[in-house]
């Protein structure tokens, strides 16, 4: 953020967090609730983190699965006052390992929640294969489902956000891949037929927003040891991917008859990465445009994209 301009939704995006978990200098903070108080959309990301965060402390605290048992918590608690009062007997090795080993569990199921509350996740609905694109930035206000699909999706998203964003930083931004590109049509007929035509998928919408938006080019890439069907944007000065590869049960896929389809955001290394699912494929858009840019051409290209791959499925 430049001194003495107003923060910007982008400058707010990077320490929203920091300002949850009350980090930031008292002026940083000052700033902060000036902005909020300009800008109704960061006022609904910030409620967002907010209730994800207090969702996943309630869902840990809550998990019975997740507590020790109580002979656990009662050893733990007799050794203690043992240490304290000087009675402390000689514990093997083995007592040890298990004492640590339940702590460590404990700790690391707690450092994963920590993990998944600060994340940058919110989870929007789109209608598969039949929405009215004009009515995208409508879409953008809808809220994340609760349940355990949706944290199942949020937790393999902060997984494999790193992939796509690392996919679209060395293909679409640095172009270092160690495997040669191939056409798309190539790679329908030797791996997937979810990339024949992708391109078009991506390029059919005539709408406004579209009209900001360049083709730049199309191929299949490999990354990471993963294939990919890879479609290449630009708006203004930032590169827009869009990513297909087949996966085995993505979480939230859509294996109904059903309309309407989840589109979960997320980021990673300075890139927003959105990402919805068919029975058998993901989808990722990822830039480093604003959040609420990247979300608005995922709902508006979700559809089309969307439509073609379930399409392809149905063939194969």
């Amino acid at each position: 953020m430049k001194v003495g301009l107003p923060m910007q939704c982008s400058d707010f995006h990077k320490i929203a967090d920091s300002y949850l978990d009350d980090e930031l200098l008292v002026e940083t903070n000052h700033e902060v609730i000036s902005h909020l108080e300009r800008c109704s959309a960061c006022r609904g990301e910030l409620a967002a983190r907010r209730e994800l965060r207090a969702r996943l402390r309630s869902a840990f605290a809550n998990s019975v699965a997740l507590q020790p048992t109580s002979a656990f918590t009662n050893r733990l608690h007799a050794q203690l006052r043992a240490d304290a009062l000087g009675e402390t007997k000689a514990v093997s090795r083995g007592q040890w390992m298990a004492i640590a080993a339940s702590v460590l569990l404990i700790v690391s199921v707690g450092l994963l929640a920590t993990r998944l509350a600060t994340r940058d996740t919110s989870t929007e609905l789109v209608d598969g294969g039949r929405g009215n694109q004009s009515d995208a930035a409508n879409i953008l206000q809808a809220s994340p489902p609760p349940g355990a699909i949706n944290d199942a999706v949020n937790l393999f998203m902060m997984e494999t956000a790193e992939l796509a964003a690392g996919n679209h930083r060395d293909c679409a931004v640095d172009y270092k891949l160690a495997e040669e590109p191939i056409s798309l049509e190539e790679a329908g007929r030797k791996y997937d037929r979810a990339y024949i035509n992708l391109a078009s998928a991506v390029t059919s919408h005539k709408s406004e927003l579209m009209n900001q938006i360049k083709f730049i080019e199309a191929h299949s890439c490999v990354f990471d040891g993963k294939r990919f069907g890879h479609v290449i944007l630009r708006d203004g000065e930032h590169l827009i991917s869009i990513l297909v590869t087949d996966l085995a049960d993505p979480p939230g896929a859509d294996t109904s008859t059903g309309t309407r389809q989840a589109i979960v955001n997320s980021s990673s290394e300075g890139y927003q990465v959105s990402y919805l699912a068919t029975a058998k494929h993901g989808i990722f858009i990822v830039s480093d445009l604003e959040a609420q840019r990247n979300s608005q051409i995922a709902a508006l290209l979700a559809p089309s994209v969307y439509e073609h791959v379930r399409r392809t499925e149905r063939i194969a």
